[in-house]
């Protein structure tokens, strides 16, 4: 599919296999020249003078490689730890850049640079207002022929942010299998209050820096693992997290009878 000009006017296209052929040529010098596709890169000449004996045969090849993908996504790391979990999601609108190409991510948090040649590349995203990052903000990358490679970045919401969470085992600690606790309300002294997601999470977004208190409403049929009420410093630039663990409080019922 890819075309080979001859200077005098005919234009031929190569096989799958990548042959060429012009027949019934008339002995002489001819301009080859060739139109590279936009998912291939020439490796040296894309154009060049042959010389047609009589009853002669040329042969003249060109060299192409394919291009390569850059891909990845931009996401909500709420846990911190510079992963995207299942219940994490994208972060659409920020711009990523490849050297001077820049796209802006999808509302999924996804970007995707095609056709890009092969090499190794910097990738970078302008980190939009009201996050901050939770890993690097920049990643070089190699770009095989015909490959594709990853280069994922990890935000933050700017502010403070933690989880609600049923301490199961009463270790203080959110482990596997631990849910979070939706509905309970949170403030942040008296400047704000929050109330948990289904699955236990808050945030208050884009908080100055300083020394907050925060206040847990121990909800009705809990019980407080720890402390109801923290200290967070948040940082400038920065965010601050704070956690809670409760547990379902136990009933001890039974009947007293006449026997």
């Amino acid at each position: 599919g890819v075309t080979v000009a001859r200077g005098d006017g005919p234009t031929a296209d190569t096989s799958l296999d990548g042959t060429y052929r012009f027949t019934d040529v008339v002995p002489g010098a001819y301009l080859l020249a060739i139109t590279v596709p936009d998912s291939f890169v020439a490796v040296g000449q894309t154009s060049r003078t042959v010389n047609v004996g009589s009853g002669g045969s040329v042969q003249s090849n060109f060299i192409l490689q394919a291009r390569g993908v850059i891909q990845g996504v931009v996401f909500d790391d709420f846990n911190g730890n510079g992963m995207q979990d299942a219940d994490e999601s994208g972060v659409g609108g920020v711009t990523v850049s490849r050297g001077a190409a820049s796209i802006t991510t999808s509302g999924d948090g996804s970007y995707r640079f095609n056709n890009v040649p092969p090499g190794s590349y910097d990738v970078s995203i302008a980190v939009p207002a009201g996050y901050v990052p939770s890993g690097p903000t920049s990643s070089t990358v190699n770009v095989a022929i015909g490959g594709s490679v990853q280069a994922n970045f990890a935000l933050q919401v700017q502010g403070v942010l933690g989880v609600v969470f049923d301490d199961l085992n009463g270790n203080g600690r959110q482990d596997g299998g631990e849910p979070g606790i939706g509905g309970v309300s949170i403030a942040l002294e008296d400047t704000s209050t929050a109330t948990t997601s289904l699955d236990g999470k808050y945030r208050f977004a884009n908080v100055a820096p300083g020394s907050y208190v925060l206040y847990l409403d121990l909800p009705a049929g809990y019980v407080a693992v720890g402390r109801t009420n923290r200290l967070v410093m948040v940082a400038s630039g920065g965010s601050a997290r704070a956690n809670f663990a409760l547990q379902a409080q136990s009933v001890l019922q039974g009947v007293v009878f006449d026997d």
